[in-house]
């Protein structure tokens, strides 16, 4: 499969992906299409069997009854180039039994909203208390490259938009946990918290003392235990403010025994700790 990009104008980009056809081929669609007939039209060539190269952020990026073609490994990562690519993308995809040439990945949409929908997210979800039938609050753990992705993503978010929330707070975070919350093994009956610690100011020097043992003794849960974690920081990432964490431990009591031995806690470095029930994020069945 050929990926070509077309630069039109007003920063206007189409993401075409069609059967692989010679350059000459192509440039002679582009003549008998006006429509496409522009100036300085910047044109890549590239196999989008595997990963695009890097490239800009564009207006729109669209690829239709093209993903079907590729294999379901490359699923992921190809979702992964659209959003890339654009904030906006206009996707479709042959569903199963559809039939047609060289179908190796017919999906039903709820399968293509599901990667779409891991896109930026770390992890996401409620929590609760512990009883499990009061909400308190969303939890979302995502990535952007700047503050602007992420203001844009929470001014779009639609229980934001439609005032659902009372309040709404951003901080920066590291992910720490090289995982995905979809990634984590689940078991039925499993029981997870959200771990929110407020960290003590002037506490940078102590907290460099303590940091090898920090994650030394953190290691320990990180297979199975541990969605992900991280710590939380200053907006300009240089001052530690605290820690933010998903963990799954079968009691609040059993919570409290792994803070009872964690260095940041026994040291008082937290001026104060939240634990709340946490709840998986998306439906039955597709956990993001």
């Amino acid at each position: 499969m050929i990926l070509k990009i077309i630069q039109l104008q007003k920063n206007s980009y189409q993401i075409n992906l069609q059967n692989t056809i010679s350059q000459e081929e192509f440039q002679y669609n582009l003549t008998a299409n006006s429509i496409l007939i522009a100036e300085n039209i910047n044109l890549l060539i590239h196999d989008i069997s595997s990963s695009l190269p890097r490239l800009s952020k564009y207006d729109l990026a669209i690829t239709l009854e093209v993903a079907e073609h590729l294999s379901e490994s490359r699923s992921k990562s190809f979702i992964e180039d659209l959003c890339g690519l654009s904030d906006v993308v206009l996707f479709s995809a042959a569903i199963p039994n559809q039939g047609g040439d060289n179908h190796l990945n017919e999906q039903w949409q709820s399968y293509w909203n599901g990667l779409f929908r891991q896109n930026n997210f770390v992890a996401r979800g409620a929590t609760t208390n512990d009883a499990g039938d009061q909400f308190l609050s969303s939890v979302l753990f995502v990535e952007f490259d700047n503050w602007d992705g992420v203001q844009k993503f929470i001014d779009a978010e639609p229980h934001n938009k439609n005032g659902v929330y009372s309040a709404v707070f951003i901080r920066r975070w590291h992910k720490a946990l090289d995982r995905l919350q979809i990634e984590f093994p689940r078991t039925e009956g499993q029981v997870s918290w959200y771990i929110r610690g407020y960290g003590k100011a002037g506490m940078h020097e102590k907290r460099q003392e303590l940091l090898d043992a920090h994650r030394a003794y953190f290691s320990k849960f990180d297979e199975n235990n541990f969605i992900t974690r991280g710590p939380i920081l200053s907006d300009d990432g240089k001052e530690w403010q605290g820690s933010a964490n998903l963990i799954s431990l079968p009691t609040r009591d059993a919570v409290s025994d792994f803070l009872r031995d964690e260095p940041y806690y026994v040291n008082g470095l937290y001026d104060r700790i939240v634990i709340e029930k946490y709840k998986f994020g998306g439906r039955p069945g597709q956990v993001v």
